[in-house]
């Protein structure tokens, strides 16, 4: 109920200032209508003011997992090589950009432009964690889980595409842990995010059939997985993926889970996963 609480007061509060702000241009376009220049600026300010509301829209159907959907094949490794230009300009000459992606990777049945979101909003939520800048790191890989771990998380056994975004950020406690993938709910300042931006990479995640898990410490960085079940279907590009003998500084072939099982992998790593009330997964490590 809390939750709804903040989200209704959330959708409230944003749609209220946001009409304020259209009105209140609207007046004063009416009363400048002699003057051209003043006429372009605040018919701009309102044209602002309409796609921030409809980005929460958009935003808002996305976590109630009700935004129709495009799915189509893809290759999540191409999606992410295709944001790589842009990715630097969006978040800052402070933050390094490594992508570490399988290039034989497993295709999965998704709406594009909702994938990209994901990985925009993850990246965005990791800049704003890098106060003084650091790493983003983005991994692709194909991955198979067995019934043994299984038993530990909610997440079916099979074959999976996973997903990672994480970063070298402040990170969190388990107590925001629990929080973050509630609607208009946020640690930053005012004015400085609306809290729907990790709401909605979980209803995209969802309804996309896949699950997420985050684990984070403080002062630690935070790790974002999303699995995604794998598609039997075939995606053919429509241009080549250019796979060089040398990989360029900060691109990597990142494909050692994808040969090897899950229950192997589990016994090596220094992941210890456990289970968070509701949705909300986390990881923690073995001390």
């Amino acid at each position: 109920m809390e939750a709804v609480g903040r989200l209704e007061g959330g959708v409230a509060h944003d749609f209220n200032n946001l009409l304020m702000i259209i009105s209140g241009y609207a007046q004063l376009l009416d009363e400048s209508s002699a003057d051209p220049k003043k006429v372009a600026e605040y018919a701009t300010r309102i044209q602002d003011a309409s796609s921030k509301a409809a980005t929460v829209t958009r935003q808002l159907l996305a976590f109630s997992r009700k935004q129709v959907l495009e799915p189509t094949v893809l290759d999540l490794s191409y999606v992410v090589k295709d944001l790589a230009k842009m990715l630097p300009r969006l978040l800052g000459e402070d933050v390094e950009t490594v992508m570490e992606l399988d290039l034989q990777l497993g295709t999965v049945r998704a709406d594009r432009g909702q994938i990209e979101q994901v990985i925009m909003n993850l990246a965005v939520n990791a800049r704003d964690a890098m106060l003084k800048g650091g790493r983003l790191t983005i991994a692709t890989s194909n991955v198979a889980l067995d019934a043994s771990y299984y038993q530990g998380v909610v997440v079916p056994p099979g074959q999976y595409v996973l997903l990672a975004v994480s970063d070298t950020g402040i990170g969190m406690d388990a107590a925001t842990q629990v929080h973050i993938f509630e609607p208009f709910y946020t640690t930053k300042e005012a004015g400085k995010g609306t809290g729907l931006g990790l709401a909605t990479v979980y209803g995209i995640a969802k309804q996309s059939n896949g699950f997420i898990w985050v684990y984070s410490e403080p002062g630690k960085g935070s790790i974002f997985k999303i699995y995604f079940p794998v598609s039997m279907l075939v995606w053919i590009p429509t241009r080549a993926f250019n796979q060089p003998r040398h990989h360029p500084q900060g691109l990597r072939q990142f494909s050692w889970w994808r040969t090897r099982p899950f229950s192997a992998m589990y016994a090596e790593c220094t992941w210890n996963p456990r289970v968070t009330p509701c949705w909300r997964l986390a990881m923690r490590r073995k001390r």
